[in-house]
């Protein structure tokens, strides 16, 4: 619909390099909770693949409609020593302003209290996202509510909550 969306596998990549980090800083954190909130892939762990707990969507902007829209930023390469573009070299940047906000909702299935709060660590944790977090750019808060009912315009994403199921709503 036009509207800017950050990738939830992008979201999820960052959690879980917080999480590979935080394994390094307390020996409390292990690899099985790294794998029952995310999964692993048989090819870098070996053995079969598994599906982690966590589950979600992109983050929508959930602005209000009398917000600005984002800007997008279109530029290319430039062959050297001269202002002729380079082929293949087009891209595009998309700044949202500060005090935009994005809304989704993770799922918890199957976990126990350990890999709850290790979600939650690891979304405490969690400052910056994009493409230039490394560089100063894309800082974030993130809060989050648990729910036990979706009441969401996105709730037919995740469906309705089965038992043993939790979910958390980052805004």
């Amino acid at each position: 619909h036009g509207r800017p969306t950050i990738a939830w596998s992008h979201l999820k990549g960052v959690l879980r390099s917080h999480a590979e980090a935080l394994r390094d800083l307390d020996p409390c954190v292990t690899n099985e909770w790294i794998a029952a909130l995310f999964g692993w892939d048989a090819n870098a762990e070996g053995g079969d693949p598994k599906t982690g707990t966590l589950t979600g969507h992109a983050l929508r902007w959930g602005s209000a409609p009398e917000d600005p829209w984002p800007i997008v930023w279109i530029s290319t390469g430039r062959e050297a020593g001269s202002r002729l573009p380079l082929d293949d070299t087009m891209r595009s940047a998309e700044h949202v302003r500060a005090g935009s906000r994005f809304k989704c909702e993770l799922r918890l299935d199957r976990a126990d209290k350990k890999v709850e709060a290790l979600l939650q660590r690891l979304l405490k944790r969690t400052h910056r996202l994009g493409s230039s977090r490394t560089r100063g750019d894309g800082l974030i808060h993130l809060c989050w509510k648990r729910c036990e009912e979706s009441t969401s315009a996105n709730a037919g994403r995740l469906g309705v909550p089965r038992s043993g199921q939790r979910r958390l709503r980052l805004l």
